[in-house]
C-alpha cells in the first residue's frame, strides 16, 4: 500500500492505492469486523469517537462512509440532503485525530485537547453525484457488508500491512448500519480491491472539472458490474 496526496486548488485530499501487480482472485475474502480504534475502557476513546462524527463526517442523512485512518485521516460520506440532491463530501485531517485524541491524554505530554486541535490541517471538498452511481455503490457497500467475518489464521511467513485501517459503513433500506473493515490483504481480492478503486475516482470527482465526472461517474458503474455484485 502507498499513500499519495492529491491536490484539487486549495483542497487537498489523500488516496489510498493499493497495487494489482501479482493480485489473485481468492474465494471467500470478505470484510473483517470493526475493531475499535482504542479499547472500550480507555478515556479518551468516546472523545475520538465525537471528533470524528463532527469533524470527518456529515451527520445524519448519510448513506454509505469511507473512514481511512494511517498518516493522515479521511472521512468520505455520501449524504442524501433535503432537497434529494446527493452529495460527496470528502475530508481530510493532518495529523490523524487519532493522533492527536490519544496525546492529549498522555499525561506527560500536558497537552490541551482544544489547543492541540489548532495544530491540525482540514481539508474539504465536496461534489455532487448521479442517482445510478450512489445506487450502484450503496449496493456494492451493503453486499461487501452483508458477508462480515473474523479473518483466518495467519500463517508464520504472512506479511500484514500495519498502520493503516479503513472501515466501510453503510446504511441498508430498514435502517440498520452495517459495518465492517477491509482485510491487510484486501489487493488480493477482486471485489475488495474494487473498494478501492471506487475511492480513488471519487476522489477524482472532488478534484476534476465538472467535464471529466461523467466518465468517472460510468467508470464506477462498470467497476462495480465487473465485480459482481
Amino acid at each position: 500500500m502507498s499513500f499519495r496526496i492529491m491536490s484539487a486548488g486549495k483542497c487537498v485530499v489523500a488516496a489510498l492505492m493499493i497495487s494489482l501487480a501479482g493480485a489473485e482472485a481468492r474465494d471467500g475474502a470478505h470484510l473483517i469486523p470493526v475493531e475499535p480504534m482504542f479499547g472500550s475502557n480507555e478515556p479518551y476513546a468516546n472523545t475520538y469517537s465525537k471528533l470524528v462524527e463532527e469533524k470527518l463526517f456529515t451527520g445524519s442523512n448519510w448513506l454509505i462512509r469511507y473512514h481511512f485512518v494511517s498518516k493522515a485521516e479521511i472521512g468520505l460520506s455520501i449524504t442524501k440532503r433535503q432537497n434529494g440532491r446527493l452529495l460527496l463530501t470528502v475530508k481530510q485531517a493532518e495529523p490523524t485525530l487519532e493522533y492527536v485524541t490519544t496525546n492529549a491524554y498522555r499525561k506527560f505530554l500536558k497537552w490541551n485537547l482544544k489547543s492541540a486541535l489548532k495544530s491540525v490541517e482540514f481539508h474539504e471538498a465536496h461534489a455532487e453525484l448521479p442517482e445510478s452511481t450512489v445506487t450502484a455503490i450503496q449496493g456494492f457497500w451493503i453486499s461487501l457488508l452483508s458477508d462480515v467475518r473474523p479473518p483466518p489464521a495467519v500463517s508464520g511467513d504472512k506479511t500484514l500491512v500495519l498502520g493503516v485501517k479503513v472501515t466501510l459503513s453503510a446504511k441498508a433500506t430498514d435502517g440498520k448500519i452495517l459495518q465492517g473493515e477491509l482485510p491487510a490483504d484486501a489487493d488480493k481480492d477482486r471485489r475488495l480491491h474494487t473498494v478501492e478503486e471506487i475511492f480513488e475516482d471519487l476522489i477524482g470527482i472532488c478534484e476534476q472539472p465538472n467535464s471529466a465526472h461523467e466518465h468517472l461517474f460510468e467508470r464506477i458503474e462498470r467497476r462495480i458490474q465487473s465485480a459482481g455484485r
